[in-house]
């Protein structure tokens, strides 16, 4: 695909893994695993906000990968750019 909205990205992104997740953010919130934010490893799902509003992978050094809309680029940011709500493992 050309672009990826933020659970686009996540569930893309564990797909290649060989790990389907469900499509939207609730829904893969309520899926998966929940896991302290001391205990994050890399390929975490992190939600920021709430737990339906939005969601990224953590990858690691404090850093998250997200796609911030539809249309705009992929980025990697600190972990606390956003208010962080949760974090889940599939």
């Amino acid at each position: 695909p050309n672009s990826y909205d933020c659970s686009g990205l996540t569930g893309a992104s564990w797909r290649a893994a060989g790990v389907s997740l469900p499509r939207t953010v609730k829904q893969q919130y309520d899926a998966g695993r929940k896991v302290a934010r001391s205990d994050l490893q890399p390929g975490d799902i992190i939600y920021w906000y709430n737990d339906n509003q939005h969601n990224g992978m953590y990858v690691g050094n404090g850093k998250a990968i997200h796609a911030p809309r539809t249309g705009k680029n992929i980025e990697i940011v600190p972990l606390d750019s956003m208010p962080f709500f949760a974090a889940s493992r599939p």
